[in-house]
């Protein structure tokens, strides 16, 4: 059984349906809902502020660590 172009272009045409009303890939969360779901997902996370404290190296969360300056 070999695929032609129009056999192609009608598998393309059904997956890109299936895929944009979120019936493809349901397990993969906002992807399966269409690129339009999955900006607005992206979008509606809030980002969480970071910093990293430079003498161990640790990541912190939240507000950012003000440290006395060190003196000579």
């Amino acid at each position: 059984m070999s695929f032609g172009l129009t056999k192609l272009l009608v598998l393309a045409a059904v997956g890109a349906i299936l895929f944009g009303r979120g019936r493809f890939v349901p397990m993969m969360g906002n992807l399966g809902r269409g690129l339009r779901g999955f900006r607005k997902a992206v979008a509606d996370q809030p980002a969480i502020p970071t910093t990293i404290d430079h003498e161990s190296g640790e990541i912190l969360s939240g507000k950012p660590v003000r440290r006395p300056m060190k003196t000579i």
